[in-house]
């Protein structure tokens, strides 16, 4: 078995003599992918709630990895704008308030 990992999967060599349930060691959240030798393999959580797939038999390589879902991304999106209505906000009122006469005092 080879493994290679990065913080978001891992691309595994793996032999199996038949076809076999496997267990990814990172908690199971939707976004999370696994092809075997390039093809789509439905993943799962599994009872201990990691990411469960089932391997074909023989020299399989393994692909798991976590990517964004359409929802994270609509969030980042939604974040990022509120992000820049806020700095934008911020802006016009320093430059407004800048303007503004201060109090002044009469006598």
């Amino acid at each position: 078995m080879r493994v290679r990992e990065s913080w978001t999967g891992a691309e595994l060599a793996v032999r199996v003599p038949r076809r076999t349930r496997c267990v990814y060691g990172a908690s199971f959240y939707p976004g999370w992918t696994v092809t075997c030798d390039g093809r789509g393999v439905r993943c799962a959580p599994s009872r201990e709630g990691l990411v469960a797939f089932a391997a074909p038999a023989g020299t399989t390589r393994i692909a798991v990895r976590f990517g964004e879902t359409l929802l994270r991304k609509a969030a980042d999106a939604i974040s990022l704008l509120s992000a820049i209505l806020a700095l934008t906000g911020w802006l016009a009122l320093a430059v407004t308030s800048r303007n503004r006469p201060r109090c002044m005092v009469r006598a």
